[in-house]
């Protein structure tokens, strides 16, 4: 289950040419988080994000300098916490990009860009969310 969820992020960041940078750094961990449902020692995770309770981590990775992904699963729809999740990057100094995807939340500052998007796998009971972030060059 967690190389097919997995193979799907690293797709996409292979099809941003961001590839290169995926490597031995990767890591993934499969242990359920306890309340609070703020992301716990995940940093790189905008400020005033909250996760829905209760959650499995499916991924959480490095990769390379610039990458992080976190991948969670839930069993009822989060598509709700859409708002809160925009209320809070705005608040955070985010801006948010207008996308007709009302799966996908996409963000970015003069640092860095993101997003966070849910969607259903046969392989997960319920809904993944995944929230990822790269660092931009400077």
């Amino acid at each position: 289950m967690k190389s097919i969820i997995a193979a799907i992020p690293l797709a996409f960041l292979v099809a941003c040419g961001q590839g290169s940078e995926a490597g031995s750094e990767s890591k993934a961990e499969a242990v359920k988080m306890s309340a609070p449902s703020e992301p716990e020692g995940r940093d790189w995770v905008p400020a005033g994000l909250t996760l829905p309770q209760p959650h499995e981590v499916i991924q959480d990775s490095k990769l390379g300098t610039r990458i992080r992904l976190l991948q969670v699963s839930v069993k009822a729809d989060p598509a709700s916490e859409f708002p809160r999740w925009k209320s809070a990057l705005e608040a955070a100094g985010y801006k948010i990009q207008d996308i007709a995807d009302t799966s996908r939340l996409l963000f970015s500052n003069d640092k860095e860009e993101g997003q966070i998007a849910v969607s259903q796998h046969p392989e997960v009971d319920g809904y993944v969310i995944q929230i990822d972030i790269s660092r931009k060059s400077q």
